[in-house]
C-alpha cells in the first residue's frame, strides 16, 4: 500500500508501520489488504463504515469479529495428535474451532497422496506409451530405410556418416516433444501457480524446483531411449548392408 494514510468512511487513519507478512494470512491470488488497529473500538468503527449495509450498530459488528489464538507445540507428531484429541474430547473450547497442524498435515498428506499416486500412474503410462510408439516407429522405418542406406554406402557414404544421419534424424524426433512440453509448462506456469495456491501450496520456488527436476527426469529417460533406439536402428541398417554384400 503506497499511501501514508488510508481513509475509511469519514475517518482518515495514518499508517504507522508496514509489515511484510501478516499472521494467519492464507496465500491467495486475490489481492488482500490487512489492517491492524491499536484499539478494538477503532477496528469496529472501521468495519461499520466498510459494511454499513450489513451492520446497523456496533454490536452487530462486534459479533462478526473472530479471535485467533496460536500455540506453538513441541514434541513428536503422535503426541501433538493426542493433545488435539484430548482438547476436543474435553470440550474446553466447545464454542470455538480448534485446529492442529499435525491433524492438518495428516489430512493434507492423505489427499495429496492420492493425487500423487494418480499422477505417477498417468505419468508412467503416458511416457511409456509415447516412448514405445517412437521406438517401434523407428524400428519399422529402419527396416524400410535399410535398402536406401545400403545404396548410399555403395556410392561412397561412410558408416560414420550413416551414424551421424541416423542420430540427427532421431534427435529431432525424441527431443522435439520434450522441448514443446517444456514450452507448454512455461506458458502454463501462472495458471498452475493459481491452482497450487487454491490447494494451499503457495511456495512458488519449491514448485518451480520440483517442475525442473521432473523435466530433468523425463529428459534423462528420453536420452536413454534415444541412445537405445539409435543403436538398434544402426544395427538394422548395418545388418542389411552385410546381408547385401554376402
Amino acid at each position: 500500500f503506497p499511501s501514508k494514510t488510508i481513509r475509511i468512511g469519514q475517518k482518515t487513519y495514518r499508517i504507522g508501520k508496514r509489515a511484510g507478512s501478516f499472521p494467519n494470512a492464507q496465500a491467495t491470488f486475490i489481492p488482500n489488504l490487512f489492517i491492524a488497529f491499536p484499539e478494538e473500538k477503532q477496528m469496529i468503527d472501521a468495519m461499520q463504515h466498510l459494511r454499513n449495509a450489513r451492520y446497523q450498530n456496533a454490536a452487530e459488528a462486534q459479533a462478526d469479529i473472530t479471535t485467533s489464538q496460536d500455540v506453538m507445540l513441541q514434541g513428536s507428531h503422535a503426541n501433538q495428535l493426542k493433545l488435539y484429541e484430548a482438547v476436543v474430547k474435553s470440550r474446553i473450547a466447545e464454542s470455538a474451532s480448534v485446529q492442529s497442524k499435525a491433524v492438518n498435515y495428516d489430512e493434507t498428506m492423505s489427499i495429496m497422496g492420492s493425487f500423487l499416486f494418480l499422477g505417477i500412474i498417468f505419468g508412467v503410462t503416458f511416457i511409456l506409451a509415447t516412448l514405445l510408439i517412437l521406438y517401434y516407429k523407428q524400428l519399422s522405418e529402419g527396416y524400410a530405410d535399410a535398402r536406401r542406406y545400403t545404396i548410399l554406402q555403395r556410392v561412397g557414404l561412410s558408416l560414420r556418416e550413416v551414424r551421424a544421419t541416423i542420430n540427427s534424424q532421431l534427435l529431432m524426433l525424441f527431443y522435439l516433444p520434450l522441448l514443446v512440453a517444456g514450452i507448454h509448462v512455461g506458458f502454463a506456469l501462472p495458471f498452475i501457480q493459481r491452482i497450487m495456491i487454491l490447494f494451499g501450496l503457495p511456495n512458488w520456488q519449491f514448485f518451480l524446483t520440483v517442475s525442473l527436476i521432473t523435466l530433468g527426469i523425463f529428459a534423462i529417460i528420453y536420452v536413454l531411449m534415444y541412445k537405445l533406439t539409435g543403436n538398434v536402428y544402426y544395427r538394422i541398417v548395418s545388418r542389411r548392408q552385410a546381408t547385401s554384400r554376402s
